[in-house]
């Protein structure tokens, strides 16, 4: 018997208590799951990596600069943009709103767009959003500033609405005539 414990078949180190079913069993699960988040990542990768931008033309994972290889995803259509190219674009002041908020390849609006270090379809992009409000509903709304303010996107924000004694407030429809230009606040 080993003085360290049995070793896992999965990661093959020596730290499985031979006594112990229930540690065995965590380590084993552990294992698994750190096993199928790798394989996820390999396979995100390898669907991204010929991936062509739609603005500047470049290879996703082919861009100089490591900080720019980030895929900003459109929540209404597929095509690909890296994240720089499409909030320069979307920051463009001489277009209608509509305008900007349109995919450059389909016309198809898009209220906003989703930062991703890979790129992704179907099920998994409808994973990405949720996780995208998920995680935007959890930091406050600068614009509504914990109720000294007014949120100029009213009911398309996904921040949180709170005031300083931490109630909430739901976002309101927004009024008729007042919009955002951008797509990301």
């Amino acid at each position: 018997m080993p003085l360290h414990g049995d070793s896992c078949d999965m990661c093959g180190l020596q730290v499985l208590h031979p006594m112990a079913a229930a540690q065995r069993s965590q380590h084993i699960k552990l294992c698994i799951e750190a096993h199928e988040k790798d394989m996820e990542l390999s396979l995100a990768v390898q669907r991204s990596k010929d991936v062509v931008y739609g603005i500047c033309m470049e290879v996703v994972y082919e861009k100089a600069n490591p900080s720019e290889c980030c895929f900003g995803i459109l929540s209404n259509c597929n095509h690909a943009y890296c994240l720089k190219c499409i909030r320069k674009w979307s920051s463009a002041k001489q277009f209608q709103s509509k305008i900007i908020k349109s995919c450059l390849d389909c016309q198809i609006t898009s209220n906003f767009v989703i930062p991703s270090e890979s790129w992704v379809e179907k099920e998994e992009k409808q994973k990405l959003i949720q996780k995208y409000k998920e995680a935007l509903s959890n930091k406050a709304c600068r614009y509504f500033d914990e109720g000294r303010g007014s949120c100029p996107f009213g009911r398309n924000c996904f921040y949180k609405h709170a005031y300083p004694d931490g109630l909430t407030e739901k976002p309101q429809r927004q009024k008729v005539g007042t919009s955002s230009r951008n797509w990301v606040q």
